[in-house]
């Protein structure tokens, strides 16, 4: 099994068969999505993300800090951190960068140990609610949802038609 840093100890990456894992994305996925503004992007930061399928779709589930809103899985109720199912997107063949080795604080590692069902579950939640605000787009609460969700470049993926 891949060892992966935690900052105060050693994680183990989960492996295949739970279907979650920590990576980081390549800069090749961010040359793509430059100009997709929902999705998040900080060149010297990389952000860590928990890799998930759901359907067959591989999505990547980042880790923020600060979350404002409800479609989050919170680790730490102190910084409002977490995944944030907001900002979520989907996973491409060469989107992961094999190069780097994720770091994690123990406390979120901890929060997230034991949760993928949880976590995926509320990505299902999310997929749905973003899919149901698309019939409506016009209400104020489903044009936030459209507006600041990362799905929004992923439609195909999704099999959602335009």
């Amino acid at each position: 099994m891949k060892r992966a840093s935690v900052k105060g100890g050693s994680l183990s990456i989960i492996g295949a068969g739970s279907g979650m894992r920590y990576v980081f994305l390549s800069s090749d996925f961010y040359k793509q999505h430059q100009n997709d503004s929902e999705i998040l992007k900080k060149p010297l930061r990389p952000y860590i993300v928990l890799m998930i399928k759901i359907d067959g779709v591989d999505f990547v589930l980042p880790l923020r800090s600060h979350i404002k809103h409800k479609f989050a899985f919170i680790t730490n109720g102190e910084s409002n951190s977490g995944i944030d199912y907001t900002k979520a997107v989907v996973l491409g063949a060469n989107d992961i960068n094999k190069q780097d080795i994720p770091r994690i604080r123990s406390l979120e590692h901890n929060a997230l140990k034991g949760k993928e069902k949880l976590i995926e579950l509320g990505m299902r939640r999310f997929i749905k609610r973003y899919k149901k605000a698309l019939l409506k787009p016009k209400i104020e609460i489903n044009r936030i949802i459209l507006n600041d969700s990362a799905l929004q470049y992923f439609h195909k993926e999704l099999g959602i038609s335009n």
